[in-house]
């Protein structure tokens, strides 16, 4: 009897230590969890004011460069396809027109996202000085313009910065003269597309681009001369376009399929039906892969500039 009471007792403390070790454990875990929730909330909170400043520096982003209402008031019959890879984007649209003379530019600046907004700005800020401030037009002058002050800002003349900053943007350019009805390119790693009379004319911009790793000082962009006719219509393209993975064997769109999908467009669609079927094509080629890049399209129909404004605001 005395054996099996003693049995008994030690039966009851060994459940009172593992009720208190079990009681203590389980303390310690309600604290852990309390911790953990605690830290999850900071960090959706965190998150979501990252999300609110950074909706709120597109927003900023937005108002500072031309939109495709802006560019209709300065070029008319025109259109422009938006598609960001994140909130913000590195790619971005710049135009000005005076007396009969429309300058236009698609700029795809390093990097995306944060990165590729602060690019954008400073590309805006140097196109505005070289254009509006100091009055040129030509696309060699402008970019060569922009190139310098790029170079300046981050100090890429010097020893030091040489080899290693690759901050910079491609860019085409173009003057189109209204009255004699000619238009001028000049590009930094992109190309410009002129379909006219069922023709497709494409000219590539200089090997190099805007700022970026050099080994030279002095940076020429050829500058090139062509007219143009009733119904001509102008592309400009940043490469997010043509380097997007798709499609049935997970290749990039390719610069070639993007002649075809010009060359598919009637001549006579309205810029809002171009920019739809530019559109379709891309989320269609993209389909379930991860936007690889920001993309840009810009489209003008030459022939309706004669309707549109200057930034004065005086119809030509």
């Amino acid at each position: 009897m005395k054996l099996i009471s003693g049995m008994n007792r030690s039966r009851r403390r060994l459940r009172t230590v593992i009720s208190e070790h079990v009681e203590i454990e389980t303390r310690k875990i309600r604290q852990e969890n309390q911790l953990l929730l605690h830290h999850y909330m900071e960090g959706q909170s965190r998150m979501i004011e990252m999300d609110d400043s950074l909706r709120y520096a597109r927003h900023l982003q937005n108002s500072l460069l031309p939109n495709e209402a802006r560019l209709r008031e300065l070029a008319g019959d025109a259109f422009l396809l938006n598609i960001p890879r994140d909130v913000l984007s590195g790619d971005f649209c710049w135009c000005h027109r005076t007396d009969n003379l429309l300058i236009i530019a698609v700029a795809d600046c390093t990097g995306h996202g944060v990165p590729g907004a602060l690019m954008s700005m400073l590309g805006l800020n140097l196109l505005n000085r070289a254009v509006i401030d100091q009055g040129l037009t030509s696309p060699s002058e402008i970019l060569r313009k922009v190139d310098h002050g790029m170079q300046e800002t981050f100090a890429q003349h010097s020893e030091q910065h040489t080899q290693r900053s690759y901050d910079g943007m491609d860019i085409s350019l173009c003057t189109i003269d209204i009255a004699h009805r000619t238009l001028r390119f000049a590009g930094a790693m992109r190309p410009m597309f002129l379909l006219q009379d069922n023709s497709l004319t494409e000219i590539n911009g200089a090997r190099y681009p805007i700022g970026g790793m050099r080994f030279d000082r002095e940076r020429a962009f050829p500058e090139h001369t062509l007219p143009y006719s009733d119904g001509a219509q102008l592309y400009l393209f940043s490469d997010g376009f043509a380097d997007q993975f798709g499609g049935p064997k997970n290749k990039k769109f390719s610069r070639e399929r993007l002649r075809k999908l010009i060359y598919s467009i009637a001549p006579d669609a309205t810029a809002e039906h171009r920019r739809q079927q530019f559109h379709e094509a891309f989320v269609l080629w993209k389909g379930v892969t991860e936007q690889t890049d920001d993309v840009l399209v810009a489209g003008v129909t030459l022939s309706s500039l004669g309707s549109a404004r200057d930034d004065s605001g005086s119809v030509l």
